[in-house]
């Protein structure tokens, strides 16, 4: 019997180097009133975001600017941005940045009809909400594909918290692989690695469908082709173009079949003891790729090519080998000791991963609190 799936993703995509010259249009098509550009300060002092709000106003556009969003921003810096959209009666959102800037933007767009603290609801998605704002989404990273997914992740009382709704999901995806040039290679490596652990675990979840592992088997392959020579070379267009698209793919795949262990192992690790999100997910990757390779051989050996005609085991050690040689290649930190974790802290680690159900009931394998702490142990 076929399966029954069903899938999202935004309702326009424009990619390509230069595509950023069509957001004006794309904006004023609809609404004629007042533009929220949410960023950072880096991309202010960057220049990036003075770029896209010159292109808007050139158009005809009013622009406000929120750039106050950090890197690992709080549930009370969103509610700080909410606030501001509200008063400055914003009409659409634009979101220019890295997953944590189009994260806070997906919030105050999806919820600015709601009048409701955020915090109300934190880990439960609401449907019944009424329409917010449109929302228009400019990456400057390739690693999220916070661009194509619904729902976004903050910080609350120490804990990486969601929120997500029934408009809390981009409208325009607005992929510029130029904007992603400025990116410092830390910034490169840890967001293509995000990707990486978007695509290896959408492929494997238990609610991936056919054409969610298309994306999943695209994006991973160019991951591996490409994220190391963009490393060489963060000039190289090329590579920085592929990568945006590894990114978009693994963000749609990662949208609609969800993410696994790896993700729920990494929320800790960000929230408590502030290891950056995609280095926190490429150290706990192979520990939980062995796991779910035991479990669910097949999953991972449909990576490979479909004319390979060996075993599932031995695809699925072609596969983890791949990953195990990008992340040397890369020089990517492979022990949690290597960020101050103690061994006496991964107990509570675990016991506050093994909550984050959504997550590990989604997961090719069974996790309970012995097996994560396992993982914890075995990446320590």
């Amino acid at each position: 019997m076929s399966q029954v799936f069903s899938f999202r993703i935004p309702q326009e995509i424009h990619f390509g180097p230069g595509v950023y010259r069509q957001l004006p249009a794309l904006v004023r098509a609809r609404s004629t009133e007042r533009v929220l550009l949410i960023t950072d300060p880096g991309l202010v002092a960057a220049g990036v975001a003075a770029t896209v709000e010159s292109a808007l106003t050139a158009a005809g556009s009013e622009v406000v600017c929120f750039q106050d969003i950090p890197p690992e921003p709080h549930l009370d810096d969103v509610e700080r941005c909410r606030a501001f959209a509200a008063e400055q009666q914003a009409a659409v959102v634009v979101g220019v940045g890295g997953g944590s800037v189009l994260d806070s933007a997906k919030i105050v767009g999806g919820f600015a009809s709601c009048s409701e603290p955020l915090a109300d609801f934190l880990d439960r998605e609401d449907n019944r909400l009424a329409p917010g704002l449109p929302l228009f989404l400019l990456p400057t990273t390739a690693g999220s594909g916070a661009e194509a997914t619904a729902g976004a992740i903050v910080a609350s009382q120490g804990r990486k918290r969601r929120l997500a709704g029934a408009y809390a999901h981009p409208v325009v995806a607005v992929v510029d692989p130029v904007f992603t040039r400025s990116a410092p290679d830390t910034i490169t490596i840890a967001s293509g690695l995000d990707a990486l652990t978007h695509a290896l675990e959408s492929h494997a979840a238990r609610r991936a469908s056919p054409m969610s592992r298309l994306y999943s088997r695209k994006a991973f392959r160019l991951i591996l082709r490409w994220l190391p020579r963009v490393v060489a070379d963060g000039k190289d267009l090329e590579a920085r173009s592929h990568m945006a698209r590894a990114a978009l793919y693994a963000g749609i795949a990662v949208a609609n079949a969800g993410a696994g262990a790896v993700h729920a192992l990494a929320y800790p690790l960000g929230g408590r003891i502030n290891v950056p999100h995609g280095i926190a997910n490429a150290i706990l990757l192979p520990h939980v790729l062995e796991q779910n390779m035991a479990a669910s051989p097949e999953s991972y050996a449909a990576l490979c090519d479909e004319n390979d005609t060996r075993s599932a085991q031995a695809k699925c050690g072609d596969v983890l080998a791949a990953v195990q040689e990008l992340l040397c290649t890369l020089k990517t930190p492979m022990r949690l000791a290597d960020f101050g974790v103690q061994e006496a802290s991964l107990p509570a680690l675990a016991e506050e991963a093994v909550t984050i159900r959504r997550l590990l009931d989604n997961n090719a394998r069974a996790f309970g609190p012995e097996g994560v702490l396992a993982v914890y142990q075995a990446a320590w």
